[in-house]
């Protein structure tokens, strides 16, 4: 396979794991951290304040993948797309440390483990799947 695929391969999965955020973000009453209250799970939804709009994060997160990706498209050699794609996991790590209640870690696990929030999972799976496109494109292209 050309290496140019493995490129718009691993464009169109980050714009389907940035889509995905946002499907996540609509069922927004699965988004749950636990040891916030004094039971044991706490869903985003009961919480007041800017707390209970954590789970926009994941938006936003969604918002710089997309705005990215039209980067990458334009990208000519893979040192271009490995900056790009640094800077990237740079522009994510932003929002997901904005979390005040708990570590994103943990409310990306809660939500998909005890709450049941399978989209979630997928969006976690594709942004994964993502990072190994990228690192076989590096590796197989040779400019």
């Amino acid at each position: 396979m050309a290496t140019h695929y493995y490129k718009f391969i691993a464009i169109f999965i980050l714009v389907l794991a940035s889509l995905s955020t946002f499907v996540a973000f609509a069922n927004d009453n699965a988004f749950c951290v636990t040891g916030y209250g004094a039971e044991g799970v706490t869903y985003f939804n009961q919480l007041n304040g800017f707390t209970s709009d954590e789970p926009l994060l994941f938006v936003f997160a969604g918002i710089i993948g997309i705005f990215f990706a039209v980067f990458l498209g334009f990208t000519r050699t893979k040192i271009w797309f490995l900056v790009i794609n640094v800077f990237l996991l740079l522009c994510l790590a932003i929002p997901m440390n904005m979390f005040s209640t708990a570590p994103f870690y943990q409310v990306m696990y809660d939500s998909i483990f005890l709450c049941n929030h399978y989209i979630l999972l997928i969006s976690v799976v594709m942004f994964y799947v993502y990072c190994w496109v990228v690192v076989l494109y590096l590796f197989k292209s040779k400019y």
